[in-house]
């Protein structure tokens, strides 16, 4: 574990209600944290801030690997879709995801624990997170979300990415099965149709309730 405690997080935050997305790789769960950020909550992307740190450690990378200057951006980024296919595709034991989590999760757990500090304000906090369940994030979650779509659409959402098939779902055997996490959510929202009237109704009726709730 890094940064705070769990135990210890939540009891400087007292009463303040955080809420956890979750769901299938390509379920809409960046779609549906938007609708939260435009109702007033503060919304940690684990992804984006994922993406960031990534970044950071640019010259990690390229020195993991002797090849590493293909994985390195004339930026200076990381090409993130090359790294992708070397570990969920290559099966390469150097490119596992332990090295990768060692490599930023340090960062990332920090940069969560500062994100709630900073907006203990904003009722409530939202934290987008694919492996809410898989990391124990849920545990700082009072609530619960379940972003659902159809396995068709996943798939179809996945090429639309530039992924085939056997890479999502390489990608999909490092998380918990959906059955698994729908149970253990206390929400589930489908995505398809994008009824955006909807799902907004749904967002602002789960807000008041939670807000209520931790009063």
């Amino acid at each position: 574990m890094f940064g705070l405690s769990d135990r210890d997080l939540k009891a400087k935050l007292g009463h303040l209600p955080i809420i956890g997305l979750c769901g299938a790789i390509a379920s809409g769960k960046s779609y549906v944290a938007n609708v939260f950020a435009k109702h007033g909550c503060a919304v940690f992307d684990a992804d984006a801030e994922a993406h960031r740190i990534l970044d950071k450690h640019a010259e990690d990378v390229r020195n993991h690997w002797k090849s590493g200057d293909d994985l390195i951006r004339g930026d200076g980024t990381v090409d993130r879709s090359k790294l992708s296919a070397l570990i969920f595709d290559a099966h390469r034991p150097e490119w596992s995801m332990d090295w990768l989590e060692g490599l930023m999760f340090p960062d990332l757990y920090e940069a969560r624990d500062k994100f709630i500090e900073m907006h203990n304000d904003k009722m409530p906090i939202v934290l987008d997170c694919p492996l809410l369940f898989e990391k124990g994030w849920n545990d700082l979650c009072d609530y619960i979300i379940f972003i659902h779509a159809p396995r068709n659409v996943l798939l179809e959402r996945a090429r639309q990415r530039g992924w085939d098939e056997e890479h999502y779902k390489n990608m999909e055997s490092l998380q918990w099965s959906v059955e698994k996490k729908e149970k253990m959510a206390d929400m589930i929202i489908c995505t398809v149709p994008p009824h955006s009237d909807e799902i907004t109704d749904i967002v602002a009726s789960t807000i008041l309730e939670i807000s209520r709730s931790k009063k």
